[in-house]
């Protein structure tokens, strides 16, 4: 095989990154770079049809804003609080509801633990995601780290509902 044959493994090695959003191999000349994009809190390439077709939803792509300017709203009247969050994929700003039993509990801040649950795992993921865009792991652990990583959260979620 010449060495621009789009066959060769080791062009196909070249020209793949992992989708930020999907988890899959796309060929990054065909991708959206997400460190060019100021609004999204996720780095890394994705497949045009991840970014236009997610949904901030349903996805879980949900983060507390980090403007320090935007506040929760707490309205005493209908017990319930406002808190700001946006897509950290396409960085649309949303207003998450929550009536007071929902949102915090005198013993556990159910709330705060589970940001903090999914912005790790996240984390995990985006580091694995980085891994294998500049060859450190292949592709087959990567995907293996991810189900673990899917597998702890899930884990996680088990033990927070008991309490």
């Amino acid at each position: 095989m010449s060495k621009s044959d789009p066959t060769d493994d080791r062009w196909i090695d070249a020209h793949s990154v992992t989708c930020a959003i999907c988890g899959d191999l796309a060929d990054e000349r065909e991708t959206k770079n997400l460190y060019e994009d100021d609004d999204t809190h996720l780095k890394g390439e994705a497949h045009w049809d991840c970014w236009e077709t997610h949904d901030c939803l349903e996805g879980g792509w949900l983060i507390r804003d980090p403007d320090p300017d935007v506040e929760a709203d707490i309205d005493p009247q209908s017990e319930t609080v406002s808190l700001p969050v946006v897509c950290k994929v396409c960085g649309k700003a949303y207003r998450m509801c929550y009536d007071f039993a929902a949102l915090y509990d005198s013993e556990v801040d159910t709330f705060e633990k589970s940001m903090q649950i999914d912005d790790h795992i996240q984390g995990l993921h985006n580091t694995v995601n980085s891994l294998v865009n500049n060859g450190q792991i292949d592709p087959e652990e990567a995907q293996y780290l991810r189900d673990n990583l899917i597998a702890i959260k899930d884990r996680l979620e088990q033990h927070r509902s008991r309490e």
